[in-house]
């Protein structure tokens, strides 16, 4: 930990301004935050009213109402199961795919994920995807605001079936993207491209064997097991392919293993629906640290979060100077915008009988995973004593963040 004169406070307490967040916002970015607060505290009756227009046969402005919640709460997993699923009651399957399979690692933590999952399938006309999905999520907690009218809208929503035929041409096309998307993990929109391939030419092995790793891939082992068997009954036909046989054998098997095997520990069941009730807290949890040879910093945060991007965090910290050890405790509120992270809170330092309290401003970056359930994060904390017989410092400190529940 380097000693630097209050200037360098001075530094970071303009870098937090010019993020416009903490200190100081443009007029469009307040009333942002002022439209998103609102929308935070009254989010469930927003919710309650976009799902009373899809009941009630207006599918269109329900996806308008949920199109705008999800702008403000992208993190929201339940609010964006609900959006996947009414784009796919307004025949936006792509795109309700895409949503999905964003969330899909997510599927055990939270009940909603595999239930509009199913239920997106079944609208698509893929019924055997759908009863896969149901059959590997037993005990499921189902949301009952819709659960009980999901066999009237989906007859009245699904599209009528029609008997084209995929073009030759497009195929070849079509079956490169599914590749791609089960390379890239997005596993529920090949399963989706490989069944359009499978029922135009059920004959060819390729896609049955491309649909059935798409499958494995999301869990769905028994059906991915079903469509290999398809795959291995059509190479019975040509004898110069008993090598690709005799590999898909093997497969095979392995699949038929998986499928007998209990299904995985269902967390959304332990926690009895807790992804659904109004208050489910949006909580975080962090820790990193520096470690040369000179300096060592290890420091973690609990926080709560009180608005879409900010949180208040209880702060914990030991610091290790030339064999010398302070321990750090404070609270700090933090702030993004994008990438950018920015804090400022009270700290104090207890080293052996002696104690000092500080002014801390953080600023940092902060790289969100995908799904945004975690991030990598770097620091920089500023601390400026109260006391003028203690130095300012700077400390420098790289982690990761973890992030439960969900904002409301």
């Amino acid at each position: 930990m380097g000693r630097f004169p209050g200037l360098f406070l001075i530094v970071l307490l303009l870098m937090i301004v010019s993020t416009g967040n903490v200190y100081s916002q443009s007029k469009k970015e307040r009333l942002r935050e002022a439209a998103k607060s609102k929308n935070t505290s009254s989010s469930q009756k927003g919710i309650d009213e976009a799902r009373q227009l899809l009941l009630g046969g207006n599918p269109f402005e329900s996806l308008m109402a949920y199109s705008t919640m999800v702008s403000l709460d992208s993190s929201n997993v339940a609010l964006s199961c609900e959006y996947a699923y009414v784009l796919a009651v307004t025949g936006n399957f792509d795109a309700a795919l895409f949503r999905i399979d964003d969330i899909w690692p997510n599927r055990f933590l939270y009940p909603e994920i595999p239930y509009f999952a199913s239920q997106i399938f079944s609208l698509m006309g893929n019924g055997e995807a759908a009863s896969a999905i149901n059959e590997a999520f037993p005990g499921r907690k189902d949301p009952a605001w819709v659960s009980a009218n999901a066999i009237v809208l989906s007859e009245k929503y699904m599209p009528a079936k029609t008997a084209s035929i995929l073009h030759v041409d497009k195929a070849p096309e079509i079956f490169s993207r599914a590749n791609r998307l089960t390379s890239r993990g997005s596993y529920l929109q090949a399963v989706s491209l490989y069944y359009e391939i499978n029922s135009s030419y059920p004959d060819e092995y390729l896609p049955q064997v491309g649909y059935s790793i798409a499958l494995e891939k999301a869990g769905l082992n028994r059906l991915a097991a079903d469509v290999l068997e398809k795959a291995i009954r059509i190479l019975d036909k040509d004898p110069g392919k008993a090598g690709d046989k005799a590999i898909l054998e093997k497969r095979f098997a392995s699949l038929r293993v998986k499928q007998s095997e209990a299904p995985k520990a269902y967390i959304g069941k332990v926690l009895e629906g807790a992804s659904l009730k109004k208050s489910s807290p949006r909580l975080m949890a962090y820790a990193g640290g520096m470690v040369s040879p000179s300096y060592t910093n290890m420091n973690g945060r609990f926080g709560y979060f009180l608005s879409g991007s900010g949180n208040a965090s209880v702060d914990l910290g030991i610091s290790s100077v030339s064999g010398n050890t302070s321990y750090n405790l404070g609270m700090t509120y933090y702030k993004r915008h994008k990438v950018l992270v920015a804090g400022f809170g009270l700290a104090g330092n207890f080293t052996g009988n002696t104690s000092a309290a500080f002014l801390k401003i953080s600023v940092g970056f902060s790289f969100q995973s995908r799904n945004q359930v975690s991030s990598w994060d770097i620091f920089w904390d500023g601390m400026a004593p109260f006391s003028k017989t203690q130095p300012t410092t700077v400390g420098f400190s790289a982690g990761r963040s973890m992030y439960f529940g969900k904002r409301n």
